[in-house]
């Protein structure tokens, strides 16, 4: 994380809004002095209604007034957000894939750490390189899981999650074509996409892997406003971060993980329409009755 000491201009009105909206608290405000407790978040920069907030500049850039965006446009912009496999071969400029990864510094990051990484892979022979140790990785998984003795010990020694997964066997099946597909020289993993990208994180706390994925998030959202398609692959992501020679082709540190590939190209096919919204909700409200009901359920 980088800081970038703020400053508190003797313009300051004393209204204290900074004060406010400081994450750290930090009550001493000080026209002379620099924050020696500031994380550089830039809230009060933000919130400042007489812009005496200053910090060094060297490596920073504004962005602009207030964007107004239409609530129903937003609404249809992301209902209109689609997983693309199909990507054309017209290659993706290096400034527009520079701008995607910028876009990314906008996400909320637990303790403004801002720690995520990105390997951008364009070169077809490192993608090739790549989809042959993924693909045979997954070819001699599947055929271990293809006996019932060596899933069950499997389950015996792995997480919850791919325990889950040992023993879901409809799950199973439908990963029999795509392990067929790769058998049979099918690029099933990349999907011929013209750019790759990594999120990664070296750090341990405090959320790099909830940061990457928001990271990666704000890029598929730019990537959509441009007119370009893209896709979430979690398959990469476990071969790679389960995989010496993977993460060796990658140059990744020791300690280094991926939370998040994207797959990134211009569309081949265009959307008409989105697609209809699903009518189940997953959520609810909870209210103090409800759990005082259920830790006891006998009292009055």
């Amino acid at each position: 994380m980088k800081i970038f000491p703020v400053k508190i201009e003797a313009k300051c009105l004393g209204c204290e809004k900074c004060k406010a909206v400081c994450p750290r608290h930090i009550s001493q405000i000080d026209p002379d002095e620099h924050l020696s407790e500031c994380i550089s978040c830039f809230q009060c920069y933000a919130v400042c209604p007489n812009n005496a907030i200053t910090f060094s500049k060297k490596e920073l850039e504004e962005t602009g007034p207030l964007p107004a965006i239409d609530k129903d446009d937003l609404k249809s912009f992301l209902a209109f957000r689609r997983s693309n496999r199909l990507f054309s071969t017209k290659p993706v400029k290096r400034e527009t894939i520079v701008e995607l990864i910028h876009s990314a510094q906008h996400i909320p990051s637990g303790g403004n750490a801002h720690n995520c990484k990105f390997t951008i892979i364009t070169d077809q022979e490192v993608k090739n390189r790549l989809l042959q140790l993924i693909k045979k990785r997954y070819v001699l998984q599947f055929k271990f899981l293809q006996v019932p003795i060596m899933r069950f010990i499997l389950t015996l020694f792995t997480d919850p999650v791919t325990r889950a997964f040992l023993n879901d066997r409809e799950y199973l099946k439908r990963i029999i074509p795509l392990v067929e597909g790769m058998k049979n020289g099918k690029d099933l993993v990349f999907y011929n996409a013209p750019v790759v990208i990594a999120v990664h994180s070296d750090q341990l706390i405090p959320t790099p892997g909830p940061d990457s994925i928001l990271a990666a998030y704000n890029i598929v959202l730019m990537a959509h406003a441009m007119g370009m398609g893209t896709c979430f692959v979690s398959m990469v992501q476990n071969a790679v971060n389960n995989s010496n020679k993977c993460r060796a082709l990658l140059k990744l540190g020791r300690r280094e993980r991926v939370h998040a590939v994207i797959l990134l190209g211009h569309n081949k096919l265009k959307y008409q329409r989105p697609i209809p919204m699903f009518r189940e909700d997953h959520y609810r409200f909870i209210k103090i009755s409800d759990i005082e009901k259920r830790m006891f359920p006998c009292s009055t």
